[in-house]
């Protein structure tokens, strides 16, 4: 069984934390980009959402890893202040940043931009729609960072595209932005390869709902390993560890 990889990309945790750490410790990686909503389960406990945290500060520190946020990450990002989601609790909150600093928060991006083998790729919680691009793929780095900075000025700021939430999640925008786009409503960029979770995937397999774009949130089932080449493949953690993680 394969166990070198080169990019391993993982979608929403949910407090799974211990099956993906026992995963990557027990295989060889260079660079793990996570796709965030590491908090909120059904019937969760701040005990729960304590330890998450605690695996959390301590993955960031690793210089291999990658953190993006999640819509369910948001309203503790915000200290209980706003953006919240199903599944938000104020006593989760508070456990949670009981552990978590300013710093540490910080340290979670909004996307990852990354060119793989001449291919564009980026890493968003829900994926960017076609519609709420506003510029060419040359020059989206620049674009993204500009909403990234009036995200980190001002999370509340209900006019950055990048925390829109959709008719179809009960917001009041026509698409969801990268924290709450769900993949029905996604629509594909010319040039760009892009992989989110957020939207878990019919059967719960990963999906390439588009020619180079995947939607791989499988209740963490999968995680994908994108090789030197760019090439784009699919790992079932369940060979690799136990379901009861």
């Amino acid at each position: 069984m394969q166990n070198k990889f080169n990019i391993l990309v993982i979608p929403d945790i949910h407090h799974k934390h211990e099956r993906v750490q026992n995963f990557l410790d027990i295989v060889e990686y260079n660079k793990a980009i996570f796709l965030a909503d590491y908090f909120d389960d059904f019937n969760d406990s701040n005990l729960e959402a304590a330890e998450t945290a605690k695996w959390l500060k301590k993955s960031l520190k690793n210089p291999k890893h990658i953190h993006l946020l999640g819509n369910h990450d948001l309203p503790y990002y915000t200290n209980g202040n706003g953006l919240f989601c199903s599944g938000y609790a104020p006593w989760k909150n508070k456990a949670i940043n009981k552990v978590l600093t300013k710093e540490d928060w910080d340290k979670l991006k909004t996307f990852h931009l990354q060119t793989i083998n001449k291919k564009k790729f980026l890493f968003t919680h829900a994926g960017l729609t076609n519609s709420l691009l506003k510029t060419d793929v040359e020059n989206l780095r620049a674009f993204l960072n500009k909403a990234d900075k009036r995200f980190r000025e001002n999370p509340l700021d209900g006019g950055n595209w990048m925390t829109y939430v959709g008719f179809e999640m009960g917001g009041d925008r026509p698409k969801g932005g990268i924290f709450w786009c769900r993949s029905s409503r996604f629509r594909p960029t010319e040039g760009l390869y892009q992989i989110f979770g957020h939207t878990p995937t019919k059967d719960l397999e990963p999906l390439e709902i588009y020619p180079n774009n995947w939607a791989i949130d499988t209740h963490l089932n999968h995680v994908i390993n994108i090789t030197k080449k760019g090439e784009i493949k699919v790992i079932n953690l369940l060979d690799f560890v136990p379901e009861s993680f």
